[in-house]
């Protein structure tokens, strides 16, 4: 699978089980691991809350997802992305 060209001219090729394939520059991201949600920033590994409500996390990701003016990114359990909130 590979992603429309940049701007740059180099064709960028993502994998299909990229973590952040389709993802945009900046974001926070909610999603599930090892039979908890988390929610975390884009340049994180650690996430800033975790939790077992899918709902409570999706709340507080896009709160601070909009406290630092970035998109939110919301995935399944499986890792797909099922939403990308824009950034308010």
């Amino acid at each position: 699978m590979t992603a429309p060209a940049p701007t740059d001219g180099n064709v960028r090729t993502i994998a299909p089980h990229d973590p952040l394939a389709a993802a945009p520059e900046g974001f926070i991201e909610t999603y599930y691991r090892n039979g908890a949600w988390h929610s975390r920033r884009y340049d994180s590994e650690v996430p800033f809350s975790t939790g077992r409500d899918e709902l409570d996390q999706i709340a507080l990701g896009s709160q601070v997802a909009r406290w630092n003016r970035l998109p939110h990114i919301v995935r399944t359990t499986a890792g797909e992305i099922a939403e990308i909130l824009d950034a308010c």
